[in-house]
């Protein structure tokens, strides 16, 4: 008898909601629009890491001095998602 053994591994996806330019030749021309954004992400560590240098304000100026993914989600609205992924 043999048996399969499948391995997994965990993988993160933060989704955020940012602004997108499209362009409307037939209408109103130039607009924005807010959409879905998924990024995929080994550890949580490597999130805020990724949340740490890269989240300003809306001024541009100045980063929030957050130190858990929780704050970042409760203040900009981003979701965190765990997802597990087969692999050989």
């Amino acid at each position: 008898m043999t048996y399969s053994v499948t391995k997994t591994k965990l993988k993160y996806i933060l989704k955020s909601y940012v602004d997108e330019e499209g362009f409307d030749a037939d209408g109103i021309g130039d607009y924005t629009y807010v959409a879905e954004r998924y990024q995929s992400f080994d550890s949580k560590e490597e999130i805020l890491s990724y949340l740490q240098k890269n989240i300003w304000y809306d001024d541009r100026k100045t980063k929030p001095n957050f130190n858990t993914i929780k704050e970042y989600c409760d203040t900009f609205e981003f979701e965190l998602f765990e997802r597990t992924e087969k692999y050989d």
